[in-house]
């Protein structure tokens, strides 16, 4: 998700509002609702009341009136005062653990302190209270990297938290303080890539090839977009950044025909020769767009057969993988339910709503099928993933921001979320009336108190497999764009999170995959974000199609901490940029207002008029013609020779691709992400020209900057 840069043509919410109520302003501040916010113009914007409360109720909180105001504010101080021991505690570093227990009485002659490791050790302490400000210190000593439980008994009561030791930064592959090594990745949707075998969609197999062609050409990783699973059928969403679930994957990706159980299945096999189902798969591959309904029919169609019957050594396999996540069976029972009980699990009768499913709500081949298929996910991209790192690059993954609302994260834990509300963004220059993403928000209260359990899980399930792992709306750590129920999206409220709790998690789980972590940092982020990724040692964006959007201001400045590209997903490619495409786009769908057209595109011709000077000012640009394809190699000429610790490239900007993979606000009035791409995957890794540009790229990048 990406906001947008400062601008004078931003036209944002110029009403005034009456002052929020003391006792509104208290109660928000009680559960982390900022009452105001810096926009984009840099103007210090005050959210509404009506929004306010709206969020407040989502989190079930009753602030309707002041009396009702008041009396959540005493509960809540209530509750606060009888927190003898914060539900989660950060330890940074090797530093001794030293963290305060808020006595419930001055009446304390010692205490008992049990510290469960989560390597299994057990330590256990009796010590005298010694009060500072009120509260004791416990001193616990050094702890090992990882989660703790702890445990304190005093005057017949048992205190609770868990204690997360991290690193102090995220896990790199540069030695000590030194610069990152300045790399090379290319960046592609896997859904996009065209060949001549696969069956409409892009999958792990097309990727193993893109893989092993960029490594000759120097590249060190190949990025993506998410893998996750999303709906297909019905509801259907094939939109990436709103998986089923972030704990498990899109068997779309998987290659059937490579699946070593089907050499065993002569149904399948005889399924898959029948001149009709040769016929679908042919049409599937001539499509400009990705058909994500029948490329899926066809692979269920034979997955669902491989399912029926392994052998059962395979058999066995499987079991042992279902065995070792413990809830697979539960994603795989949802899935079932879906096909049983309707798509959204939000209209089924309870006790099913509620989380609780019988074997008559699925069918059971159903479930056999979906635990099944994320076995052949992890076959497949364990292997994608092994050969990256077997030849020293790696898979640049991405963590979406939210899962769908209608997805099995939001049904299995509905105890962590707030329902009531969705996610998105306050009013900027790209969208004057704020977005709405659709996600449902965790609580961060709630989260906290449930030990980030599902947060964790999911964390760990894309470092299984990523040597880069990129944060979707990295804010979102610090704090997200609520938005309540009946309200619109400017009359949203920004809820702060534990931010360095969940820094702890992405840095303790980093380390123990050896996965360095990208923060999404565009738009407007405050700069304590920053502040804070640089000194938990996350890398940070530079995309420079972004950086000549304020008319007055010079391309900032490029770090060796810093992922560098043209573009990203939420922009169109180089070619569409330069020829104002995605101005038009966004005028035709009503972004941009009739009035309001003409000025954008003035505005962009002086931005393509500051890059040219730019470039030439750098030395990157001999010629000043505008011709795009000149244009684009100076500019990633720069990026090339930049200090930055890696560059990505954007495939589709090597052919000067123009349609945009995603236009932000839309669902179907595009066709977002079903672009294929223009060249098929045979043709790529046989271009001597793409080649030549690449390798050009990484000569660049091997000299010092």
């Amino acid at each position: 998700m990406t906001g947008a840069c400062h601008s004078a043509a931003y036209e944002g919410r110029a009403d005034k509002l009456k002052p929020i109520p003391l006792h509104l302003r208290r109660l928000a501040a009680l559960y982390d609702l900022q009452c105001s916010y810096t926009d984009v113009r840099g103007v210090r914007t005050q959210a509404t009341e009506g929004g306010i409360i709206a969020v407040l109720a989502s989190r079930r909180i009753d602030a309707q009136s002041e009396t009702a105001s008041q009396q959540a504010i005493e509960q809540r101080i209530d509750a606060l005062n009888d927190r003898h021991l914060e539900p989660v505690h950060v330890v940074w570093g090797s530093r001794d653990c030293t963290l305060p227990f808020r006595a419930p009485t001055t009446d304390i002659d010692s205490l008992i302190v049990t510290l469960q490791m989560e390597n299994g050790q057990r330590r256990e302490i009796e010590t005298s209270p010694q009060r500072d400000d009120g509260d004791v210190q416990l001193s616990l000593g050094r702890l090992p990297f990882g989660y703790h439980d702890l445990e304190v008994k005093s005057n017949g009561r048992t205190y609770r938290s868990k204690l997360f030791s991290a690193p102090e930064r995220a896990w790199s592959s540069a030695h000590g303080d030194s610069a990152l090594t300045r790399g090379l990745g290319l960046f592609a949707p896997i859904y996009a890539l065209r060949s001549k075998r696969n069956w409409g969609v892009g999958d792990f197999t097309d990727a193993s090839r893109l893989l092993s062609w960029s490594r000759t050409v120097g590249s060190s990783m190949i990025g993506t977009l998410p893998l996750l699973a999303t709906f297909l059928d019905k509801p259907f969403d094939p939109s990436p950044y709103a998986p089923v679930s972030r704990l498990f994957w899109n068997e779309l990706f998987v290659n059937v025909e490579s699946l070593p159980e089907l050499s065993e299945n002569s149904e399948a096999r005889r399924k898959i020769a029948e001149p009709s189902f040769q016929r679908r798969i042919q049409n599937l591959r001539d499509t400009r767009l990705v058909d994500y309904a029948e490329s899926m029919s066809c692979k269920r169609e034979i997955l669902l057969e491989l399912s029926r019957s392994l052998p059962d050594a395979l058999k066995s396999e499987l079991n042992h993988f279902t065995a070792s996540r413990p809830l697979l069976r539960d994603y795989a029972q949802f899935r079932g339910a879906v096909d049983k009980l309707g798509p959204s699990w939000q209209q089924w009768p309870e006790p099913q709503r509620g989380g609780s499913l019988s074997p008559h709500d699925y069918d059971e081949e159903i479930v056999r099928y979906h635990l099944y298929v994320q076995w052949c996910v992890h076959r497949q991209l364990s292997l994608l993933a092994g050969e990256a790192r077997s030849a020293g690059q790696g898979l640049y993954l991405d963590y979406p921001l939210g899962t769908h609302a209608d997805g099995y994260d939001v049904w299995r834990y509905q105890s962590v979320y707030s329902r009531g509300a969705s996610v998105g963004a306050p009013p900027d220059i790209s969208f004057q009336q704020g977005q709405n993403w659709g996600f449902t928000p965790f609580d961060p209260e709630r989260l906290r108190e449930s030990d980030y359990e599902l947060f964790i899980s999911a964390v760990r399930n894309h470092l299984l497999y990523a040597g880069t792992l990129r944060i979707d709306h990295v804010m979102g750590l610090h704090r997200m764009w609520w938005i309540g129920q009946g309200e619109s999206p400017a009359r949203g409220v920004y809820v702060r999170y534990r931010a360095d709790e969940l820094y702890a998690i992405f840095n303790i789980e980093s380390h123990r995959s050896r996965t360095e972590i990208v923060g999404e940092d565009l738009g407007t982020v405050p700069s304590y974000v920053r502040t804070s990724m640089d000194q938990r040692g996350y890398r940070r964006l530079f995309v420079l199609q972004r950086q000549f959007t304020h008319e007055a201001a010079p391309p900032g400045t490029v770090v060796p901490n810093m992922l560098a590209s043209m573009n990203n997903h939420d922009m169109f490619p180089f070619a569409g940029f330069w020829a104002s495409l995605d101005i038009e786009e966004k005028h035709a769908i009503g972004i941009i207002k009739p009035e309001r057209l003409e000025p954008e595109r003035e505005r962009r011709a002086h931005v393509r008029a500051l890059m040219l000077g730019f470039l030439e000012t750098t030395g990157m640009l001999t010629t000043n013609d505008g011709d795009p394809a000149a244009v684009h190699a100076a500019a990633l000429d720069f990026l090339s020779r930049s200090v930055a610790g890696t560059m990505l490239v954007n495939l589709e900007d090597l052919w000067l691709e123009r349609g945009a993979q995603n236009i932000p606000t839309t669902t179907f009035e595009r066709p977002n992400w079903r672009q294929k791409f223009q060249l098929d995957l045979e043709s790529i890794v046989t271009s001597k020209p793409l080649a030549d540009q690449l390798s050009d790229l990484m000569k660049n990048r091997a000299r010092p900057a």
